[in-house]
Order: C-alpha cells, then sequence, then structure tokens
C-alpha cells in the first residue's frame, strides 16, 4: 500500500499518511442521520482501523449513545468509512450501512481536515463569482483560482471543486471531491479547516454509497493531475477524458464574431445584417457567427429588476425568435450570413430555456405541458429529463440553418430545486439530454457557465467550456482575474473540454495581452467588437489571411517551477509556456503577464531547465527584435509594468541552425509547418508569406523562396523579397511558403 490511515485515539483525529509522510489530519467525520448528528469530537463514534483487503481500509463507524433514554437505539456498526487505493490515488468514501435518509439537504456526511503538516504553498479552485458585486452568489459560476499558503487555515470558501498543495519537501497532493449521480462534493474553507462535503440538496433519498474525495500525491503538480483525472474517470460512469473523444469540427480554428458585447441582449436582425456588411467592407475573414441572448421570444415584465446585466427574470414564451427584432426570421437571416461567406451559425439558448425557465402563461407550456417539470410553491417551470424538450428545440434550429449552440445558465439546478429534488440525478439527467440531442443534429456545444461539478462529471461529448469569468472590456481588475484563471483553469479543465476563453474586443485597452493569451491558447478566437472599432492590426498578429489561427501542438499551460506562485500578489508574473514541435525540434514560447492586483512592476527569472527541454546544449531566444544565444544553464529574465505582457521564443540550436518562425504573429513558432535540415541546406514549409527569424552559425550561401533566388539585403531592414544575415541572425522576407536556406 501507498496510503496509511490510523486512529489517535487521544485526539481523536485520523491520520492520513502516504509512505510515512504525514499528508493531512482528519479531526471530525460528520454524519446527520436519524435526526441527530454524530462526530468524532462529539464522542458518539469511535472508528477502530480495520485492515480488510491489501487496498483498502475500513473504518466502522461505531456508535453509542450518551443516554439510551436520550439518543434512539442504532445498529452497533451504523456506517463505514471506506479508504480504497485505486492507482495511485486513494479514495474515501462513507457507506450508509444504516439505510438511513440524511436528515440534513446541503450536508450529509462532512470531513473536516483540520491540518496539512509541512504544507507550503496550495492552490484553491472555486465558483464565486467575485467580479459582479451585485449578485456574488457562491457556487454557480466559473471557476475562480485562490493562491493561499494553507488552504485548512487561509481562505473562506464555499463551493471548492479541487485543491493542489505542495510541502516544503517538494512533494505534491491533489484532492478533488467527488460526485456522481446521486451526490455532490464540494470543498468548503473556513477558519475551521477544509471540510470535504456531499449530499444530494434534498436529504430525504436513501442513498447507500457518499463517495468523498479523491486523492493523489507524486512529485509533479502535472502527474499528479493527470493521475487524478484518469482515475476519476475510472470511477466515474458519466465522465470521459478529452483524450478519448473525438476532435471538434474545424469551425473553431478560423477567426469567429459573437454578438453580446456589441448589442448585448437588445441585438436585432438590423445590427446582424449590418454587422455581416461590415465584414465585407472590411475584408474581414471571419468565418462563424455566434448570435447570443436577446434574439429568444421571452415575457415582457417592464418592473423587472435585472439580477445583473443580462441575466433577468424573464421567462421563454416559444422557441421561436422575437418577431419584432427578428421580423425576418433566423432562418432568413442564417442564409443570407452563409451566402456571405459564413461558414457556421451558433445561437445561444440555456439549459432551462431562458434565464427563469419557462413560461407558464405561454403556449409552449400550456401545449407541451409533459415536457416540464412544475417547480412546488412557484411560477417557474423547467425542462423535464427524459421527455424530449431539447430534442424538439434543437431538430427546429437544426432546420433553420444552425450549425451549433451555446449553452448558458448551467447551474440553475442549484438555484431551484434545493429541498425539492435531488439534484444530482436531475443534473445529471439534464446533460445527458442536452448533450444527446445536440449530436443527433450534429451540433458541438460551447457550455458557458459554470464550470460546477454536475457539468464536469457529466461531460461525455466533445464539446467546449468556457472556463472562466465573462470578458469585461476596458477594465484591469477583470482583465487579471481573466488572464490568471484562463490559464490556470486550462491545467484541468482541458483534460476534459477544449476550452473557451471567451470572446475579446479586439479595440479592448488591454487587448494586446489578450491576444497573445489567445494566441498561445486552444481556445476558439472570436471578437466582439461592433465592425466600425475592429482593430485589424492586432487581429492580423493573430489571424491567417484566410481567417484561420496558427496553433501550438501543446497549448500554453503554467510553467511548473512557476505554478504555487501567487501572479496576483508576489511581485511575480503570471508564467506561461506554449510548444511547438517540428519534427524532432521542440520551439517553446514562454509568456509573462504582469497581474499584480495593485499595479506594481513585477519580474520572474526562468531557468531554462525549467522549460523541459533537453534536446541541445545551446538555444536561441527572440523576444522584441532581440535575439541572442544561451546555453541550457542560462536564465530568462522578464520584468514589466502593471497590464503589460512579453512573448520570449526559444529553439535549441541543432546541426547549427535554430528556426524562430514567422515574427509577424504572436505564435511565431506555430507557423512553421515542416523543416528538413542537412549539412548541405535547410528546406522550411510556412502556412503563410511574411518575415521569418532563424539563428544560422554562419552565412548562407544561397536563399530562395519557391524556387526564386533572394537579395542578401545590406540593411537590417528587409525588404520585401530580401534577407538579412548578421551575427547569427537570418531573417527572410518569405514572399511565398517554401524556403531552401543553402549552406556555404
Amino acid at each position: 500500500m501507498h496510503y496509511f490511515i490510523d486512529y489517535d485515539k487521544k485526539d481523536k483525529q485520523l491520520i492520513l499518511r502516504h509512505h510515512k509522510k504525514e499528508l493531512l489530519i482528519i479531526d471530525d467525520l460528520l454524519l446527520k442521520f436519524r435526526g441527530t448528528k454524530v462526530s468524532l469530537k462529539c464522542g458518539k463514534m469511535h472508528p477502530e482501523v480495520m485492515i480488510t483487503k491489501r487496498d483498502q481500509v475500513e473504518l466502522p463507524l461505531r456508535l453509542r449513545a450518551a443516554s439510551s433514554q436520550a439518543v434512539l437505539k442504532l445498529a452497533d456498526v451504523s456506517a463505514n468509512l471506506i479508504m480504497k487505493e485505486v492507482d495511485q490515488c486513494v479514495m474515501f468514501s462513507m457507506e450508509n450501512t444504516m439505510r438511513e435518509s440524511s436528515f440534513s439537504a446541503d450536508e450529509a456526511v462532512v470531513i473536516n481536515i483540520s491540518s496539512i503538516p509541512g504544507i507550503k504553498h496550495s492552490v484553491f479552485y472555486h465558483n464565486r463569482s467575485c467580479e459582479f458585486q451585485n449578485f456574488d452568489v457562491e457556487g454557480l459560476w466559473w471557476s475562480q483560482t485562490a493562491f493561499v499558503d494553507d488552504p485548512s487555515k487561509d481562505l473562506n470558501h464555499d463551493w471548492g471543486m479541487l485543491t493542489f498543495w505542495q510541502y516544503h519537501d517538494g512533494e505534491v497532493v491533489g484532492l478533488m471531491p467527488f460526485t456522481n449521480d446521486k451526490t455532490i462534493g464540494r470543498l468548503q474553507a473556513d477558519r475551521n479547516g477544509l471540510k470535504v462535503i456531499s449530499s444530494d440538496f434534498r436529504g430525504i433519498d436513501c442513498i447507500d454509497t457518499y463517495p468523498l474525495f479523491l486523492l493523489c500525491a507524486g512529485i509533479s503538480v502535472y502527474s499528479v493531475r493527470d493521475q487524478l483525472f484518469q482515475t476519476a474517470e475510472k470511477l466515474s460512469s458519466k465522465m470521459r477524458l478529452r483524450t478519448k473523444k473525438d476532435h471538434l469540427k474545424s469551425t473553431y480554428d478560423s477567426l469567429g464574431w459573437c454578438s453580446w458585447n456589441a448589442y448585448g441582449n437588445k441585438v436585432t436582425e438590423q445590427n446582424m445584417y449590418d454587422t455581416l456588411a461590415g465584414f465585407e467592407q472590411l475584408k474581414l475573414p471571419v468565418k462563424y457567427i455566434i448570435l447570443d441572448d436577446g434574439w429568444l421570444d421571452v415575457t415582457i415584465n417592464q418592473e423587472e429588476k435585472a439580477l445583473q446585466e443580462g441575466i433577468t427574470n424573464k421567462k421563454l414564451q416559444s422557441l421561436h425568435a422575437d418577431q419584432k427584432k427578428f421580423p425576418s426570421g433566423l432562418q432568413t437571416l442564417i442564409a443570407k450570413a452563409k451566402a456571405n461567406g459564413i461558414e457556421a451559425f451558433g445561437v445561444w439558448h440555456t439549459l432551462n430555456g431562458y434565464w427563469f425557465g419557462i413560461a407558464k402563461e405561454s403556449a409552449l407550456y400550456r401545449e407541451n405541458r409533459e415536457l416540464f417539470y412544475d417547480v412546488d410553491g412557484t411560477d417557474l417551470a423547467l425542462p423535464e429529463p427524459g421527455k424530449g424538450f431539447f430534442k424538439r428545440w434543437h431538430a427546429l434550429l437544426k432546420s433553420w440553418g444552425v450549425d451549433f449552440i451555446k449553452v448558458d445558465n448551467q447551474c440553475f439546478a442549484r438555484q431551484y430545486l434545493p429541498n425539492r429534488r435531488s439534484i444530482p440525478p436531475y443534473a445529471a439527467a439534464i446533460q445527458e439530454e442536452l448533450q444527446t440531442s445536440a449530436k443527433d443534429v450534429d451540433f458541438e456545444i460551447i457550455n458557458c457557465m459554470a464550470t460546477h461539478a454536475e457539468l464536469i462529471f457529466n461531460s461525455q461529448e466533445p464539446n467546449m467550456l468556457r472556463i472562466t469569468n465573462d470578458f469585461c472590456p476596458n477594465d484591469d481588475y477583470s482583465s487579471r482575474l481573466h488572464l490568471v484563471n484562463n490559464f490556470y483553469n486550462t491545467f484541468w479543465l482541458a483534460k476534459l473540454f477544449y476550452p473557451d476563453f471567451d470572446m475579446f474586443q479586439s479595440s479592448d485597452k488591454n487587448a494586446e495581452a489578450f491576444g497573445k493569451m489567445l494566441s498561445l491558447s486552444e481556445s476558439p478566437i472570436y471578437i466582439t467588437d461592433k465592425t466600425e472599432n475592429i482593430d485589424q492590426t492586432l487581429l492580423k498578429k493573430m489571424i491567417l489571411p484566410d481567417g484561420t489561427i496558427p496553433r501550438y501542438d501543446q497549448p500554453a499551460e503554467p510553467l511548473e517551477s512557476c505554478f504555487f506562485n501567487n501572479p496576483y500578489h508576489d511581485d511575480q508574473l503570471l508564467t506561461v509556456v506554449a510548444k511547438k514541435n517540428i519534427g524532432d525540434k521542440t520551439i517553446s514560447t514562454l509568456a509573462g503577464f504582469n497581474t499584480n492586483e495593485i499595479g506594481l512592476s513585477c519580474g520572474t527569472q526562468v531557468p531554462l531547465h525549467d522549460l523541459g527541454i533537453h534536446d541541445g546544449k545551446n538555444f536561441v531566444y527572440y523576444e522584441n527584435h532581440e535575439t541572442a544565444l544561451v546555453d541550457n544553464q542560462g536564465v530568462l529574465r522578464m520584468h514589466l509594468k502593471s497590464t503589460q505582457s512579453i512573448l520570449i521564443h526559444i529553439s535549441p540550436v541543432i546541426n547549427g541552425f535554430a528556426p524562430i518562425g514567422i515574427i509577424d504573429y504572436f505564435a511565431a513558432p506555430a507557423l512553421i509547418e515542416q523543416m528538413n535540415i542537412s549539412d548541405d541546406s535547410i528546406e522550411v514549409k510556412l502556412k503563410c508569406a511574411g518575415l521569418f527569424v532563424a539563428y544560422l552559425e554562419s552565412a548562407p550561401r544561397e536563399v530562395l523562396s519557391d524556387g526564386e533566388k533572394l537579395k542578401l539585403e545590406s540593411m537590417d531592414l528587409v525588404q520585401l523579397g530580401g534577407y538579412h544575415y548578421k551575427n547569427g541572425v537570418l531573417k527572410i522576407w518569405a514572399k511565398h511558403h517554401h524556403i531552401i536556406i543553402k549552406r556555404s
């Protein structure tokens, strides 16, 4: 066994060890069953450790009444805490041998971790909408990243989903509360410790087993993450890793446009026609459109108070477009868009129809009551899983020419169903119906809000997930959140979904940082400017002339040596690395973003060996038109003012040659398609024309572009169709996609 657990009778604590090392201390396990609370602390529960199998430990939780008259008589063994090793992980669950229902809707079983001995730093993922100050509801929105020393001491957050921590000796642990179709697991961090909570949010169903959490220890946060998700998939009947899913369609490998920031929920048919005309005038290669909130036929309430911009108490009246705003109907609009070069058209709806469900006074409800569930004591109606609501709607959208959907408000069950209906089976069933319905009509889904367990553990199809907070234009605070959370959420959510970093405005004051962020990601890139505000100069650094996006083979993730640094407070940059593999050569792009929350200038030093590249003794790095040679013991230094960003491309020198790529683009190495290197010549195939930069140890004898001999320029400014060489730096203005460099 790798993991061991002991019970300290004196202090009434459970101690989990990995080999001989103490990983964590559990000082309370609270059960809320049969009208009473029982815990380690109250003296009514006495664990006795019993090793029943080589890979499994059972802790019978024996309940002893303080007074036979005051407490109900209970079975001798009322519950078992099960610790079972699975691969390199350990799974904790509570077996309800009482066969009784809990009397607590939201806290049936609670484990309190009071101490993590030897902890140094931690990263804690939680659902908290801290960017919406007037709608600050926990557990509803997107995954946020908290950087603290000890999550059992330094946090006050409900709805934690996952946490990683590092000990002073370098060992790393990942802990994931577990969710299935019967219970939901979550973390709660406060001054009393780190709690793992399991519940069904109804409290009257008899559940045989409450899965609690999955834990993995190792030497690398990346290997711990991988093992954690591989094991979670093995234990979950509804979750599949992305590596086992199909690839997304090529739609999202090109530039797109979304209506939301441009027009909000007041979008009209005329707005869309004006936008199409704007694309044509600018000759902008937009390949897909997302028609966001605002197109649907919903109730009108002049006295309503919006909960937050765009989120209203309106309800869905029909499955069609608002006739006043879209008098010609979506079918005509979509046909016009596709005639103008748009290859795919997507539309928005919520998982519950509209923000507040289905209008009971509507013909949609009256004529199709069997499709809906009435929420007791309210005027709300919600889709009833298994009745075919989405199947009917998606078939209609498909007949209009819709190609994909963006689905919002995926947290609605937590808002409306607690104490009325068990949430986990409903959430699992509604997700299965949504995904099956979309697949039947060949729709892919952009899941938008929220990154919660009911969605994560019920992911079967190769869809996208909005992994962080809304893009909020021209706001430094939100920009910092957006940058940090996109990269840190990619770290774990991309194991299951294709990540979507959200729309952005090319005219935003921090647009260059977002452009670099998106260029290093595998996210789709879709702008949301009105056409008169589009910054084509920025887009030309991100998008090829035909509209496609150059991609890295390994999209950017937080640099492991910097993973536990706090990019908000520690005077350290948010540091990520992306990699492009070209044959047996790997080119890395190191990116730094200053996300310091009080606007300080910050710097980071990165030893070259931290990048994990080992295919050369010497390397060339390129940054802001500066090219330099460094050996594998070198250090890269970055220092930035508030909100600034930097890209450094690093390429190993092999056989006297190190390519950087086409530097007209943020993702310069991703523009290289293929290379053949020999002692006599170097052949490079590029994705498009542009200024190609590389290191070459001696001046070339000849440079050809598609067979045309290029002229050696005497000045550093390389003209169209020429090349320049100085001090090992070769610059070629490639008019075509094919370069041959003949060595001296």
